[in-house]
């Protein structure tokens, strides 16, 4: 399944209600990422 949220590059390209949509590199993993979560994976 493909979505148009993500691209292959896996960068973060769009936000849906305050939440970051991106895709990781690598393995098939999406990770739904709240602002008060990107401290806790070391992304500011």
């Amino acid at each position: 399944m493909r979505s148009p949220l993500f691209f292959q590059d896996g960068i973060p390209r769009t936000a849906y209600k305050g939440v970051v949509v991106f895709r990781y590199r690598g393995p098939k993993r999406v990770f739904l990422v709240g602002p008060d979560s990107l401290r806790l994976l070391g992304i500011e």
